[in-house]
């Protein structure tokens, strides 16, 4: 049993905090950019593992497509190879120095 009403409210607020980054991730009819950050990038050589968030910025273009700008356009590829590897079956396009998916 709880010590404190404090303690309970404590847990209750994290456990609440943790199930909205939970549901932030749930695919729905319109394009998400949290969707894509976490996805984990292995980058410069397989020397540095980042998530997608830390290496580039992720927009919505429309209802269902996002894009993908990196901070340094080196890391195209890796960025892309990360996508297509991830479990979530999307399909990243090459567009200049962005990806489209």
């Amino acid at each position: 049993m709880y010590a404190s009403s404090d303690v309970f409210k404590s847990q209750i607020d994290r456990s609440l905090a943790a199930l909205k980054e939970e549901l932030k991730s749930i695919r729905t009819g319109r394009a998400n950019p949290s969707v894509l950050e976490n996805i984990v990038v292995e980058t410069y050589g397989g020397q540095t593992k980042l998530r997608l968030m830390e290496l580039s910025s992720i927009m919505t273009d429309d209802p269902v497509t996002l894009t993908v700008s990196p901070y340094d356009p080196s890391t195209l590829t890796d960025i892309e190879r990360a996508i297509l590897k991830s479990p979530l079956g999307l399909n990243p396009q090459l567009q200049g120095n962005r990806i489209v998916v």
